[in-house]
């Protein structure tokens, strides 16, 4: 009986020596659970400005062709002026002659605190346009006026600063008057060369 019973406890002991073993010296496993999040995926926004077409009028008021269209270029009408399209190729200034000239530029502004400043270079009193008095003036896609006319500012200087909600079409009306005192007729001309001369330059700011 005593052998019978010491038999039974050495089983008991061996059986939980082995579990010990099986269990790698005390560590064992525990429930876990495993829950993926749908947080979705960041995107940039985008910034661009793209120049479109450009247009050219006679708004001056003693033009010789009587012909009074509205300004526009783009889809976009300057409001309260009227003109005669003319190519600069081939039209030619006299003292008190004004000329509106349009550029059309396409902005993308996407991002949800997106500012950037629009900068105008190229045309400034700096290039010494001589006999020219220069102003210019800025219109949204619906022609309302972003910024009023006033002079040309001088290089490096922003127009405005631009939000998402600026996106779209806007024109820039660039006015030269061929200054009407002007005396001399083979020293005192106008000129206002523009090819690669005009620039839009849109930067972003915090």
């Amino acid at each position: 009986m005593r052998n019978t019973n010491n038999n039974r406890r050495n089983g008991i002991i061996a059986a939980a020596l082995g579990a010990v073993l099986l269990m790698g010296g005390g560590t064992y496993a525990l429930w876990s659970s495993t829950a993926d999040l749908s947080g979705g995926t960041i995107q940039a926004g985008e910034m661009s400005i793209t120049a479109d077409t450009t247009a050219a009028f006679d708004i001056s008021p003693d033009r010789v062709d009587p012909a009074a269209d509205p300004v526009a270029l783009g889809g976009v009408t300057v409001p309260d002026t009227t003109g005669a399209p003319i190519a600069l190729s081939t039209w030619r200034m006299v003292p008190g002659d004004t000329v509106a000239l349009l550029f059309s530029y396409d902005i993308k502004l996407v991002g949800a605190n997106l500012q950037a400043e629009l900068t105008l270079d190229g045309v400034d009193v700096a290039n010494d346009f001589a006999n020219l008095d220069l102003t210019c003036a800025l219109y949204n896609g619906t022609g309302t006026e972003l910024l009023p006319a006033g002079a040309l500012p001088t290089a490096g200087t922003p127009l405005m600063t631009l939000t998402p909600a600026d996106t779209g079409s806007v024109v820039l009306v660039i006015y030269a008057t061929f200054d009407p005192e002007t005396t001399g007729n083979d020293d005192a001309k106008a000129a206002l060369t523009l090819s690669n001369a005009v620039s839009m330059t849109l930067a972003q700011v915090r």
